[in-house]
């Protein structure tokens, strides 16, 4: 019989000895009382299923964000960005090659007319950090401009049934930290026809010329093309009646 080799002096300082079964046993149970670091059941159970659930939940926050104020309201600010980001994969699909079908789009812009969701979003955009505000801007504009199987846009209805929103984004051109995204949204909704003549027939449109005329050229230029895109929806409304 061939003697089993002694074990070298260095072998037996850098390999521990096996553990006892009630050590090891010892172990897994301080492991499972330790707290996880991320719990990918709690992740997919707390995220919304439907857009419905989203938006329920985006006009929560929101409502709470408006109460609390920005300061206060950071854990609502940040439950706002999340709901917007859901809200975006829905209209605009990722770069992974999801792709939103027409179907769901109308659909959405259906549930989002049932909410306050547009009216709260625009009262709250001077209470988002810039990157939301861009998500915001987003997802309002494209809520306007989608037309249902009859040609009509709900978003933009809801607007025209809540006109203190063009009131809110028009007077965002008095304030530099969101007049430009204040600005784009107003262009989405005036380039809805009825909008844009209830706009120029409105008392917003004789203060164009002096947000034209403001120092900072790059929310003057905003305005003039506010002004321009109002003036061209009426015009051509004009032409077609």
């Amino acid at each position: 019989m061939i003697a089993s080799r002694p074990r070298s002096r260095l072998h037996s300082l850098t390999c521990p000895p096996p553990l006892s079964l009630r050590a090891s046993l010892a172990i897994v149970c301080l492991v499972m009382q330790m707290p996880p670091l991320f719990d990918i059941r709690k992740l997919v159970k707390e995220r919304p299923k439907t857009p419905a659930e989203v938006l329920g939940k985006a006009v929560t926050a929101l409502n709470a964000l408006e109460a609390l104020g920005r300061e206060k309201g950071e854990k609502e600010q940040a439950q706002v960005h999340k709901y917007l980001g859901y809200l975006k994969f829905w209209l605009f699909g990722d770069e992974q090659g999801h792709e939103p079908t027409r179907e769901s789009v109308i659909a959405l812009a259906q549930e989002v007319v049932k909410t306050d969701f547009q009216l709260l979003l625009v009262k709250c955009i001077p209470l988002l950090d810039f990157e939301t505000r861009k998500d915001a801007s987003q997802v309002f504009g494209a809520i306007v401009r989608i037309k249902d199987h009859d040609d009509k846009c709900p978003g933009a209805q809801y607007v025209q049934e809540h006109q203190e929103i063009l009131d809110v984004l028009f007077t965002g051109y008095d304030n530099p930290s969101i007049a430009l995204n204040c600005g784009s949204m107003y262009r989405d909704c005036i380039r809805d026809e009825t909008l844009a003549r209830m706009e120029l027939n409105g008392k917003n449109f004789m203060d164009f010329f002096s947000r034209v005329e403001v120092a900072n050229f790059e929310i003057a230029s905003d305005a003039f093309s506010s002004f321009k895109v109002s003036s061209a929806a009426s015009n051509q409304q004009t032409t077609t009646s």
